[in-house]
């Protein structure tokens, strides 16, 4: 277990830098050199707060349908966070097979870092030009509702759908929760919700982020699902169990449906995953708190290139 969680911090710690150097630099993408206010973008776009969390699920999800060999399909709810999303499929050379610059090495990090918001590369949100993507990138709400539309009829899908907490305050979302009543274990496949709690949308804190553990296990208990929380100081090793545990779960569920139980009411797993706003980004800049407040949400230090310190 050690091993495989090791392998998953150095992955995150690469999707982190590579989704850093998308958001500021135009050139010496491996800081070889002192940086210097020429290596950054004139113009700073993209949303740096909600990237950790996907790169991090995204991290685990790879590596747990790898281990099964499961038919997966990855939803992201926050679809601001363009540039985590992007590092991922750098990462795993999904990229280069349609865009053939993005080689994995120094090059190819060049490219997807400096044509990330320039014109005529790629875009800051999620859109049709991004591999794989069915729906755009700007609209939130609709990510829950399309994992259920996915593995219906289905049954070998998984779909893992990640979820803003802010994102989960739009009333598709609200609605889309209940939508675990019209699956059918035995024909249809599965869906993991995970609710990233970051604790900050654009305007302010979130619903979610103001509500105690009990609460929100009694509201997602009461939804019908079996809601995990992970959080704290040991957030790789509480994933990495929790992941293996809702498949083991999900199994276990389709296995006595597709036996000819159907007098049982399955209650599938959704996890809620706690994390700092821009988790692993500075803890405050000149007297002002970054990680884990408002001021992470999309670009952290906007005036960067004019600030030599």
């Amino acid at each position: 277990m050690d091993k495989a969680i090791n392998s998953i911090k150095k992955y995150v710690r690469a999707a982190n830098y590579l989704t850093v150097t998308q958001i500021y630099l135009q050139n010496n993408y491996l800081l070889q050199k002192p940086l210097t206010a020429k290596d950054i973008k004139p113009k700073l776009f993209g949303h740096w707060g909600t990237c950790p969390g996907i790169n991090f699920v995204y991290g685990n999800a790879n590596y747990l349908v790898k281990k099964h060999k499961q038919s997966a399909i990855f939803v992201l709810g926050p679809g601001h966070g363009m540039p985590g999303l992007q590092a991922n499929l750098f990462l795993e050379g999904t990229l280069e097979k349609y865009y053939p610059q993005a080689t994995l090495d120094e090059k190819g990090i060049g490219y997807i870092s400096k044509m990330f918001a320039w014109p005529y590369g790629f875009s800051s949100h999620c859109s049709p030009e991004t591999p794989g993507l069915i729906l755009e990138g700007g609209e939130l709400g609709y990510s829950l509702a399309s994992s259920y539309g996915a593995v219906m009829d289905n049954p070998d899908l998984l779909a893992v759908c990640l979820i803003g907490d802010g994102e989960a305050e739009t009333g598709a979302i609200a609605a889309g929760w209940h939508l675990n009543k019209l699956i059918d274990p035995a024909h249809n496949g599965a869906v993991l919700p995970i609710l990233h709690v970051n604790g900050y949308k654009i305007s302010g804190p979130t619903i979610f982020s103001r509500m105690t553990d009990e609460e929100l296990t009694a509201l997602f208990t009461g939804y019908g699902y079996e809601p995990f929380i992970v959080q704290g100081d040991n957030l790789y090793e509480d994933m990495y169990k929790t992941m293996e545990e809702c498949y083991q779960k999900i199994a276990a569920i389709q296995k006595k449906a597709r036996n000819g139980d159907n007098t049982f009411q399955p209650r599938f797993p959704m996890i809620i995953m706690k994390s700092l706003k821009g988790w692993t980004t500075l803890d405050e800049v000149k007297g002002q708190k970054i990680e884990g407040t408002i001021l992470a949400h999309q670009v952290v230090m906007p005036g960067v290139r004019g600030d030599e310190q």
